[in-house]
């Protein structure tokens, strides 16, 4: 077993959560354990958050009298809390994903997440930290792409995490 502040992921590939208006699944899921540890081998400390971390974007409606605002739901859920041999708290089973409040017809969204290659480790202990990003593109079939928005996200193996726009 590797050293407990050698902290990977073996899911950092970029994966669509949606494409083209359609929820996609993300497949492989992410991690924060010591590098050669496998989640089946850790002690059974894990918890599931009960609901995921959430950030709503809103795009207001070109002509609010015939369409809706646009809604997605962007969020991370992930299980946390295990330790190897009663050391550390890390990461597993963690899912970026995307809900849709309503798209209008003449707008497409594309939103790709990528969790981090490595954790880092945040204290004695340690407690693995993943980071991650959402990049939601617009486009709309009149006028085209418009600019990318990056969101970062901060996970946790406390259970605690955040989310904000990144600049």
């Amino acid at each position: 077993m590797g050293d407990l502040g050698d902290i990977v992921n073996l899911a950092s590939q970029v994966v669509k959560v949606l494409d083209s208006n359609e929820v996609q699944s993300m497949g492989n899921l992410a991690t924060a354990l010591p590098r050669g540890v496998d989640p089946l081998s850790t002690d059974g400390n894990w918890k599931r958050l009960d609901s995921p971390m959430l950030m709503t974007i809103t795009w207001p409606a070109e002509y609010p009298t015939f369409s809706d605002d646009d809604v997605l739901n962007l969020g991370v859920i992930w299980t946390y809390g295990g330790s190897v041999h009663g050391e550390g708290r890390f990461i597993k089973d963690a899912e970026a994903f995307v809900t849709v409040g309503h798209i209008s017809s003449t707008y497409t969204y594309n939103v790709a997440a990528k969790f981090a290659d490595s954790g880092t480790p945040i204290g004695p202990g340690p407690t693995a930290m993943l980071t991650g990003t959402f990049n939601v593109r617009v486009s709309r079939w009149i006028t085209g792409a418009e600019p990318s928005l990056m969101i970062g996200f901060t996970i946790l193996g406390d259970g605690s995490g955040s989310m904000k726009r990144l600049a």
